[in-house]
């Protein structure tokens, strides 16, 4: 397949995957940090991002109903989709298809402390350039918590043609990341000494540090 490096001028959309089945912390979106659940500190950082919607692509698994009611409440304008639990590339396509998204930015759930300010310095930047794929973590120098990721729909539909390993499926772009097909920008922090900090939520250490902010 020939990909085609394009500007974008279609809709703009984070999408953020959750679930609730995590096996290092479970049900870790619930848990709570001064009275309010996590995922609330999540969405507010969410609603600073320069993007035309904020999408939640939901695992299809117990306790599915829980969540979108928490998120509802929390953030009555975000939209949903429902999708597999195991393949979570074909869960983002489809999202992005379901509200007509062309450039999609990836924020997982376990990033409650990600910063908005990056992320639209991200996506300014990604006006201005040809790309397929850009990201501030293919070469670690922020803190790991503040990762996120800027790809078209085109190229994820080509990684999901091309690409049939369980990790592609489960990681979404560790297919694009890894291939010469597609054209990619990585954005540094200039003290990548902070690639040190951790700040993301997968441990219940994690959770006692975030308490502690």
């Amino acid at each position: 397949f020939k990909i085609k490096n394009l500007m974008y001028h279609g809709k703009t959309a984070v999408i953020c995957q959750c679930r609730t089945s995590s096996r290092r912390l479970r049900n870790k979106l619930f848990l709570k940090v001064k009275n309010k659940p996590i995922i609330y500190y999540l969405i507010k950082r969410l609603e600073k991002i320069n993007c035309d919607d904020i999408i939640f692509a939901i695992a299809e698994e117990c306790g599915k109903n829980k969540l979108f009611k928490l998120i509802k409440g929390i953030s009555p304008s975000s939209k949903f989709f429902f999708g597999s639990k195991e393949n979570v590339l074909d869960r983002t396509i489809k999202s992005a298809e379901k509200f007509n998204i062309s450039k999609i930015i990836r924020i997982t759930s376990d990033c409650p402390l990600i910063d908005p300010n990056i992320v639209n310095k991200g996506i300014s930047k990604s006006k201005k350039i040809n790309f397929d794929y850009l990201s501030n973590n293919m070469i670690k120098s922020f803190p790991h918590g503040l990762d996120f990721e800027i790809v078209s729909l085109e190229a994820l539909k080509k990684s999901m043609i091309l690409c049939k390993d369980k990790r592609n499926f489960e990681h979404v772009t560790w297919y694009i990341k890894r291939s010469k097909l597609f054209k990619k920008v990585n954005i540094a922090n200039k003290n990548d000494k902070e690639k040190k900090i951790r700040l993301t939520l997968d441990y219940k250490t994690d959770y006692q540090l975030i308490k502690c902010l």
